[in-house]
């Protein structure tokens, strides 16, 4: 679309309306700013001017936004996790499964994932890097989930403190089932002990 190049190319292929709602519910408000901004084709200097940043920093942040948009839309848009999901409920032990489920859907930091569990936030790499490679082996090379594998690089460093869903968006999350529990029983349950 071309009122996206304003931003970057690799968001191109977002919908106005999907860029509107990931910015609503995923970015901070200076974010959804700047998505406003670049989407009336204001200049760098311009963004500068009116965010009172520094043209060096509107750069730098165009990479950050845009990196998180393509990385959003792609995980929670584009793709259907559900079936990934229930997929790798089956495969991995409850804890790892927690901690995919908090990095993937929940779109936790490191250190926010290894609070949960009281664990180090290399421990918590340590587990998805894990999980990566369990997953990774179970599936096969021809498997139709493979890219969901990619998730594990594009998703770990994208800042999102919090999403903020509609009360009907979460409740309807919160209800999927995902193997003997439905998703929002999974991101209640609490493991504390290292998994094998």
């Amino acid at each position: 679309m071309s009122t996206l190049l304003e931003i970057s190319d690799d968001v191109r292929e977002v919908s106005h309306e999907v860029l509107l709602a990931i910015s609503s519910s995923y970015l901070t408000p200076l974010e959804s700013d700047f998505i406003s901004l670049a989407l009336k084709r204001r200049r760098t200097k311009e963004i500068a001017e009116l965010l009172e940043l520094p043209p060096c920093e509107v750069v730098r942040r165009r990479k950050v936004i845009s990196r998180k948009i393509r990385a959003v839309y792609t995980y929670h848009y584009k793709m259907n996790y559900v079936e990934f999901l229930r997929f790798a409920v089956k495969v991995l032990t409850p804890d790892k499964f927690k901690c995919l489920l908090l990095h993937y859907v929940e779109l936790k930091a490191l250190k926010d994932i290894a609070t949960e569990f009281g664990i180090q936030p290399s421990t918590a790499q340590r587990w998805l890097q894990s999980s990566k490679i369990t997953l990774d082996e179970a599936m096969g090379p021809k498997s139709k989930l493979r890219p969901y594998l990619k998730a594990f690089e594009d998703i770990p460093y994208l800042n999102i403190k919090s999403i903020r869903r509609s009360k009907e968006d979460a409740r309807r999350l919160n209800r999927l089932q995902v193997g003997e529990n439905t998703l929002g029983e999974w991101l209640s349950k609490r493991f504390t002990s290292e998994p094998s």
